[in-house]
């Protein structure tokens, strides 16, 4: 990992930096917080992003596309 610490906030800042409708790739959130794109890190992401959307933060609109 090279970039910054895979926290549920750190996740939840990047979706907050983009537009209200955007919607992001796991990959992608990766990118956005200077992590290593590998897929560890990635599987690492989609799992915080799973997570967040069983708590009714996050909602997946398509397979893999979080908002």
């Amino acid at each position: 990992m090279t970039g910054g610490k895979l926290t549920f906030g750190a996740v939840l800042a990047q979706l907050e930096e983009r537009e209200v409708a955007a919607q992001l790739r796991a990959r992608q959130v990766c990118e956005a917080m200077d992590l290593e794109v590998a897929p560890n890190n990635i599987d690492n992401t989609r799992l915080k992003l799973n997570q967040l959307t069983d708590r009714g933060i996050l909602v997946e609109t398509a397979q893999g596309l979080f908002a």
